[in-house]
């Protein structure tokens, strides 16, 4: 989520985040902490949960292994919960066939979930930065600038939108940067639309003064989305022990968290990012993966 929606929301989502909430209390945030958390639980809600769902089950790939229905399941609170999680589970499965994101393959008599080719097309196309996870970055970046009149306004917020949906993100004001290469795709958005005056694209090695990390923070704000997974790891350990019934609350914070998380290759994240250890802690709370802990996204 860029800077700017998070200045423009933080006063509304301090009152929200307040009454509405008991993590932030419980854990001591500030107000611009907690702001930043209700802002992204609101892009959250705003999300499809198709959408949702199939970001969640690619990134965290070892929650939807075989799955066997069973009588009774026991859960992280040592509690037996029966056939409510059998059904839980059809009903989670039902809606992701009939969405054609999920189909059985039999694998050495095992029956397993897996996404659809559609389900991966959809991804990719939310987290294209996501493709540099199985293919080498070349090491160039795509750096797109813009200088748009007053008076083309609306086509310069529709070019903003696009192309942070083609995996850009924005280092300054009216410059853009992506290590993907894109230009084709850029190409076509710019004659598309006949704005060739007021747009250039580069291809560069570096940027001067900033190293490939920094660039990146600075363009998807990473240092602020680690400190939120800093937050959520640091008050985790007292939730467990004082007040387990804040657990489901706080896997719907790193839910919202982690949707906002552009997915980037390790060589372009902080050293310190904390992003896959703050993963590993959700998946150990969800022993039933995502068909228990998404399901309450489709409420």
């Amino acid at each position: 989520m860029g800077k700017n929606k998070f200045k423009k929301t933080t006063k509304q989502a301090v009152e929200k985040s307040s009454s509405k909430s008991s993590l932030p209390l419980f854990a001591g945030w500030n107000t611009k902490e907690s702001a930043w958390f209700h802002a992204l639980l609101l892009s959250l809600d705003a999300t499809p949960t198709s959408k949702a769902l199939i970001s969640s089950m690619i990134k965290f790939s070892q929650m939807y292994n075989p799955l066997v229905a069973s009588p009774f399941h026991v859960d992280f609170t040592n509690n037996l919960e029966y056939k409510n999680e059998e059904r839980a589970g059809r009903r989670a499965r039902a809606y992701l066939y009939r969405k054609d994101l999920l189909k059985s393959v039999d694998k050495n008599g095992n029956k397993s979930l897996v996404l659809t080719t559609r389900a991966h097309k959809i991804f990719y196309q939310e987290y294209p930065l996501s493709k540099l996870r199985s293919e080498k970055w070349d090491g160039y970046w795509t750096v797109v600038m813009y200088d748009f009149p007053e008076n083309k306004k609306t086509t310069r917020d529709y070019f903003r939108r696009k192309i942070k949906h083609l995996g850009f993100g924005p280092a300054q004001e009216s410059v853009f940067v992506s290590p993907l290469k894109l230009p084709e795709a850029i190409q076509s958005l710019i004659e598309g639309e006949e704005i060739e005056p007021q747009v250039w694209v580069l291809r560069c090695k570096r940027v001067f003064g900033l190293t490939n990390r920094e660039v990146a923070g600075i363009a998807w704000n990473l240092e602020q989305i680690n400190h939120l997974y800093k937050l959520l790891l640091y008050i985790l350990p007292k939730i467990k022990k004082q007040r387990r019934d804040l657990l489901g609350e706080w896997k719907k914070y790193f839910l919202a968290l982690n949707l906002d998380d552009p997915y980037l290759p390790k060589e372009l994240l902080p050293t310190d990012w904390l992003g896959e250890k703050c993963q590993k802690e959700y998946i150990k709370l969800s022993p039933l993966g995502f068909i228990k802990d998404l399901l309450h996204l489709l409420k």
